[in-house]
């Protein structure tokens, strides 16, 4: 069973392809919030976050000599404190 499927059964039983078009929906909006906003809060579920890197100097470890990595950018996902507790709660997880 896919998640579609799944969701539509919590959904009293929705047309999986109306699911699908609602995730496919809200991916196009976090990704256009992303680029114009940089932050994106999922009330309850948690929030995306671009985060820029500054090039830097690192150590070769089996070599005795050091490069650059170059800057990047990367996306960050941050669980909302209650999605989190409410995990560990149902895993037993202290």
């Amino acid at each position: 069973m896919n998640i579609f499927n799944r969701v539509a059964a919590q959904c009293s039983y929705q047309d999986p392809r109306m699911i699908e078009g609602f995730y496919n929906g809200l991916k196009r909006v976090i990704m256009q919030e992303l680029v114009s906003e940089g932050k994106v809060i999922l009330p309850d579920i948690g929030s995306f976050r671009i985060v820029r890197h500054k090039a830097r100097r690192t150590k070769l470890l089996h070599q005795m000599g050091t490069t650059i990595l170059p800057a990047k950018i990367t996306i960050k996902f941050l669980v909302n404190r209650n999605l989190k507790d409410y995990v560990r709660g149902r895993l037993n997880i202290d």
